[in-house]
């Protein structure tokens, strides 16, 4: 048995990337084989897929956080018999029903809840649909998403959707000397941001600066975080937005918006949720947060608590052994067929 986790290239870091990555390596470090496969993108014809096989890998692998995946041959094809192939929900439709058709196993992993659709053009809902029922397992990111794959397809048997948590790698995420920063990733709602900075500039205390984490790879984000007090959150419509959680691990005040995806875990204190677009509670927040910061509310009781907990809660041990309960799942549908 072997899990291979197919997944498009992105240039630029991406949460979704990393997250295969680690699972994949975090599979293969506790005895189960594990790769990663970076794909081309599917190919179709007049109102269906190519006949031939088209899932053709590349010469790839992210560079941009450190690993230990295993990345597989761009010449190796997948095996029925030994590959059991995961392939992410902006490609469910496509690759979905290609693998069905080469009686290949596979799993639907559902990072980005209201990614849910069809991913290319002349396919249905009818070809999406036929994906996530045929699917041998449904890998859900959070609570938000499997609520959302449960309303879309309600035929769908719950016993098929998996929960994998989100493991926050505390060895990479914590403080250190906390500094007057806010910081903020600059791609999600860049007019949100905009609005946010023209409130905010000319209100906060003096020493107090702005910092965008824009491109950064995963070490140089950590630093940055370890280093702010406050992270604004422009989370929108996510699966389970993991700059919040690695801001929290580092030691801030999380302000903004929870993208729906992290409802389960923006809590007060230390995580603080504001309604989308409502740019007045938003200003209000932070200046509260730099009133509570310059306080020494970020040493306060409450605030180790809440954080210890998060830690319990997105810790790597719980991912993996959400991963294992997977592999198991995965081995008996293996061995049974």
């Amino acid at each position: 048995m072997n899990i291979v986790y197919l997944y498009p290239v992105f240039q630029k870091p991406t949460g979704g990337i990393k997250v295969i990555y680690k699972h994949s390596e975090m599979l293969q470090e506790n005895g189960v084989p594990s790769e990663i496969l970076h794909s081309k993108n599917p190919k179709v014809s007049k109102g269906w897929l190519l006949p031939k096989p088209f899932i053709r890998g590349l010469d790839y692998r992210c560079s941009w956080f450190d690993h230990k995946a295993s990345i597989r041959s761009p010449k190796q094809k997948i095996d029925p018999e030994e590959d059991f192939v995961v392939i992410p929900e902006i490609w469910a439709a496509p690759y979905g029903n290609y693998l069905r058709k080469q009686g290949i196993h596979y799993a639907i992993f559902n990072q980005g809840a209201y990614s849910i659709k069809i991913g290319i053009r002349d396919l249905t809902e009818k070809d999406l649909r036929n994906a996530y029922e045929n699917a041998d397992i449904i890998l859900s990111i959070s609570e938000d998403t499997t609520k959302v794959i449960n309303l879309k397809y309600p035929n769908i048997n719950t016993n098929k959707i998996i929960r994998i948590v989100p493991g926050i790698d505390t060895n990479v995420f914590y403080p250190t000397h906390k500094e007057k920063i806010i910081t903020y990733m600059p791609r999600r709602l860049p007019e949100h941001i905009k609005q946010m900075m023209f409130l905010l500039r000319d209100l906060l205390p003096a020493e107090w600066v702005f910092e965008p984490i824009d491109n950064f790879s995963e070490n140089k984000v950590a630093a940055l975080l370890s280093r702010s007090s406050i992270f604004m959150s422009f989370c929108d419509q996510e699966g389970c937005p993991l700059p919040p959680l690695e801001a929290a691990f580092s030691g801030n005040i999380v302000v903004g918006y929870t993208g729906q995806g992290a409802n389960e875990y923006f809590h007060m204190p230390v995580l603080r949720k504001v309604e989308n677009g409502n740019f007045i509670e938003f200003t209000r927040a932070v200046l509260q947060a730099i009133a509570d910061i310059e306080n020494g509310f970020l040493e306060s009781k409450e605030v180790v608590e809440q954080v210890k907990s998060l830690k319990k809660s997105y810790s790597m041990e719980s991912a993996l052994a959400n991963l294992l309960l997977f592999s198991d799942r995965v081995q008996s549908l293996m061995v049974t067929n």
